[in-house]
């Protein structure tokens, strides 16, 4: 099936880092379960014949049955375009309009080791497996709490539903605020440490009022104690922004 990109882009710099190109791929062709020996962060660096190189660091993650990968990496043969990512049983490949650009295939003591060609160089890289990444838990359900200005707090709920879309995991629902909005169709992410996680969560396009909902929860009792609701592009809303709880229900 057709397949698709990856984006460069500085993003959450705190959580990604600042200077790399990080490519968040977007769809991915795998083996049916990622192998556990690929899952985790690998953390390595690559050296091209012209002598440049730089490092990188590599995400393997599974949600149910569907690959989560990211690579953060400043390499002259990866870019903001699209890409195709095939996860085997003990490889990961990128490749550009249907050609390999990116290769490494899993060796002993737990290493990734590899080749990059295009255009603009060639060269090898190497990577070792660092640590195992936090549980991805599923936040889908219903969440229920409030929606707070100064002398106001109106009952806030969401309906939920966490999935992977191409390689990126994602969440999207609907938001209601009683007497203020009603079923607003909304659309993020969600980016696990190990006992919290950060929402975004953002109206969808052309949707009115757009906003913008940020929030850090506490994934073993799966709550947002504390969140910020912004008012985007002069939506008409009584508030610029608002504070924001909430709490999945059993």
């Amino acid at each position: 099936m057709p397949l698709q990109l990856s984006r460069c882009a500085f993003v959450l710099p705190a959580l990604l880092g600042l200077g790399a190109c990080d490519l968040e791929v977007r769809s991915t062709r795998s083996a049916d379960v990622v192998p556990a020996a690929l899952q985790g962060e690998w953390e390595g660096s690559w050296s091209g014949a012209s002598g440049t190189g730089g490092a990188l660091t590599l995400q393997v993650q599974q949600f149910g049955a569907e690959p989560l990968v990211s690579i953060r990496i400043d390499n002259p043969c990866l870019e903001a375009r699209e890409y195709q990512l095939v996860v085997g049983v003990a490889s990961v490949e990128l490749r550009r309009d249907g050609e390999p650009v990116f290769v490494g295939v899993l060796g002993e003591g737990r290493t990734l080791t590899g080749m990059f060609a295009c255009a603009a160089g060639e060269g090898s890289w190497s990577a070792t497996w660092e640590r195992d990444l936090p549980d991805l838990v599923d936040l889908s359900g219903t969440w229920t709490g409030s929606l707070s200005v100064p002398g106001v707090s109106l009952p806030l709920a969401a309906q939920l539903t966490q999935e992977v879309r191409g390689g990126r995991l994602v969440v999207s629902g609907t938001m209601a605020a009683e007497g203020l909005i009603t079923d607003l169709p909304v659309e993020g992410t969600v980016f696990f440490d190990v006992d919290t996680f950060d929402l975004v969560l953002q109206t969808t396009a052309g949707v009115q009022p757009a906003l913008l909902l940020t929030g850090r929860g506490e994934t073993a009792s799966a709550t947002l104690p504390l969140g910020l609701v912004q008012v985007l592009g002069g939506a008409d809303l009584p508030f610029p922004q608002a504070v924001v709880e909430l709490a999945r229900q059993p």
